[in-house]
C-alpha cells in the first residue's frame, strides 16, 4: 500500500513560477522517493490549491490519487466544481461532536496524523500553519520543506 502526503502552508503564500517547480519537484521526489500514492489536501487558502493542482498535472506520469479532506458535511461546500475538477476523492473524518470553529484544526490533525510525510509552505513563524509545521514535527513525520 502506498503512502500518504500532507500539506501544510500558509493559505496567503505567493509561489513565484521557480517555487511552484520547487514545490512540483517536491511532491514528484514523494511520490518517486518516498513511495507516496495518495495526497490529502485542505482546499483552504492558495498553497492548497497551488498543491492540488500540481498533483492533477501529474496524474498522466504517475498512479496518484488526491483526496479532499473536508472538515465540514456541507453540499454547498463539498459539491464545488473546483473540488469535483481538483480531487478524486472526498473524506470526512468525523468531527461531528467537534465544534464548527474548531474543525479546520481538528481535520488538519486527522491529515498530519495519518501521513507519512508532510510537505511544507510555511514561510511565517507564527500562525496556523506554522503550529501545525510543529505538530507534524513532534509526530516525527518526514517534512520536506519548500
Amino acid at each position: 500500500m502506498g503512502k500518504i502526503c500532507a500539506f501544510i502552508g500558509n493559505k496567503d503564500i505567493f509561489l513565484s513560477n521557480i517555487e511552484k517547480d520547487r514545490l512540483s519537484k517536491l511532491i514528484v521526489s514523494a511520490i518517486s522517493d518516498y513511495g507516496v500514492t495518495t495526497f490529502y489536501c485542505g482546499n483552504y487558502g492558495k498553497f492548497d490549491l497551488i498543491c492540488a493542482a500540481i498533483i492533477k498535472s501529474l496524474k498522466s506520469s504517475f498512479d496518484i490519487r488526491s483526496v479532499f479532506v473536508t472538515p465540514y458535511i456541507d453540499k454547498r461546500y463539498t459539491d464545488k466544481e473546483l473540488i469535483k475538477e481538483l480531487y478524486d476523492d472526498i473524506l470526512y473524518p468525523g468531527l461531528e461532536k467537534t465544534p464548527l470553529k474548531y474543525a479546520i484544526v481538528e481535520r488538519n490533525k486527522y491529515m498530519i496524523d495519518r501521513a507519512d510525510i508532510v510537505i511544507a509552505g510555511v514561510y511565517k513563524q507564527y500562525g496556523n500553519a506554522y503550529k501545525f509545521l510543529n505538530y507534524a514535527r513532534s509526530k516525527n513525520k518526514i517534512i520536506l520543506p519548500l
